[in-house]
């Protein structure tokens, strides 16, 4: 092809293109990479102290509408896993209570209660401190149940048995089925004395 017999507009199209085309060429050889990988590690390890299995009481039917002193027909039992010795940290387990209340009628009653204490035993491991607590009142806020330190790896129960769980339920309470939810915390901290 004669580019003297070409336009100038393309004969300087085409100059831009083959110099650009070097240009780049150039620029795409002398371009390197480097990729480096290195790994990064996150460790999980079990919390040192987990609440493994809770029982709740149990009332039963109740049909007086008189006041009524009742006792629970099963014990509350926590049940703790120790995954690292507690050396002088010191745990405590809190106990909630809320009102009782029915699907069927819509009412709420806040029955009295009085809860343990109970006994704290190794299923394996060695027992170090605790301190089991009675509970009493309307429970509406939490309480504290039991104190632990110094405990080995291994299981543990707290075993509170049913005649020690009590409950005044008050005069002309409505029919119906009630229920409330019990809440266990298990709770590290340095106020815990």
């Amino acid at each position: 092809m004669d580019l003297r017999t070409r336009s100038p507009a393309y004969v300087l199209y085409c100059l831009i293109s083959s110099c650009l085309f070097v240009f780049l060429g150039y620029f795409l050889q002398s371009v390197e990479a480097q990729v480096v990988s290195t790994p990064i590690q996150i460790q999980i390890t079990p919390t040192t102290i987990l609440l493994e299995d809770i029982t709740t009481p149990d009332f039963a039917t109740q049909y007086s509408q008189n006041p009524q002193h009742l006792q629970s027909k099963r014990p509350l039992r926590v049940r703790l896993k120790v995954n690292r010795a507690l050396n002088q940290q010191r745990w405590q387990l809190q106990y909630q209570l809320s009102a009782f209340k029915s699907q069927t009628n819509g009412k709420t009653i806040q029955p009295k209660y009085q809860i343990g204490p109970g006994q704290f035993e190794a299923l394996s491991g060695d027992i170090g401190n605790t301190q089991p607590s009675t509970m009493t009142g309307t429970l509406q806020n939490e309480v504290p149940m039991l104190q632990l330190t110094n405990l080995s790896v291994g299981e543990y129960e707290y075993n509170i048995p049913a005649h020690q769980i009590q409950m005044n339920l008050p005069a002309a309470v409505q029919a119906g089925d009630y229920t409330a939810t019990q809440t266990v915390s298990l709770i590290s901290s340095p106020n815990v004395p």
